[in-house]
């Protein structure tokens, strides 16, 4: 290592200081140190703004499955209360569809829809007297609560997405299960829905559990079946 000693005269006094300098540089010690010190400080930067980017895109994610569950709720819950809607009274078919179709997971009914200016049941008509609205609820094999119509299948439709599960519970005039309708004359007056979303699978972990929405529908026009 050169070091040149250099002096300057005080003017003064006529007093000389003498000033070392060195000629040496950046060792390449003291250049890999600083390069991994500066690879540090970017990598804790980038992680920082990766962590707000996941808990910002993870509360999206909750958000939207709290709209979704409502949102579905809504749907399922003004369908539900017109199962047996009937104004011509006796009219054949409304009410539960018994059977696989009507389940703790799967629902099937049908009301008369004569007056929405809709052809419900695919005969080329809309609002023939008596004319039935068929729905189907379950979920298939994509996570997806579907809301079908039977006798309409270009109306059916997904209402919600990563369904972890949709529960059914059939309960009579005093909030008793009484499990689901096998046959006319059922006591069931009121349903209660338990719909439970997942995030996606990106953000399972962030969001953290699954969210659960539940609603008891009173079904208003069973009891004149």
């Amino acid at each position: 290592m050169a070091i040149e000693k250099i002096k300057y005269k005080n003017n003064s006094g006529g007093r000389q200081l003498s000033i070392f300098r060195s000629n040496k540089g950046f060792s390449l010690i003291e250049l890999v140190i600083a390069v991994v010190v500066l690879s540090i400080v970017i990598a804790l930067i980038i992680n920082s703004k990766n962590e707000q980017t996941d808990n910002y895109m993870s509360q999206n994610q909750l958000v939207e499955m709290q709209q979704a569950l409502r949102g579905s709720m809504i749907i399922m819950t003004q369908e539900i209360r017109k199962i047996g809607f009937d104004p011509h009274v006796n009219t054949a078919g409304v009410g539960f569809i018994y059977g696989a179709g009507t389940t703790g997971s799967t629902l099937t009914f049908a009301y008369v829809a004569d007056a929405d200016t809709k052809d419900n049941d695919n005969d080329g008509f809309s609002d023939e007297l008596g004319e039935l609205k068929q729905v189907f609820i379950w979920v298939n094999g994509a996570s997806q609560l579907r809301l079908d119509e039977p006798l309409k299948p270009l109306n059916n439709q997904t209402i919600a997405e990563n369904v972890q599960s949709v529960a059914f519970t059939y309960l009579d005039n005093v909030g008793a299960n009484v499990g689901a309708p096998a046959a006319a004359g059922s006591p069931v007056r009121s349903i209660q829905i338990d719909l439970t979303l997942s995030p996606d699978a990106k953000y399972i972990h962030e969001s953290g559990n699954n969210r659960t929405l539940s609603t008891v529908v009173k079904c208003r026009n069973i009891q004149f079946l």
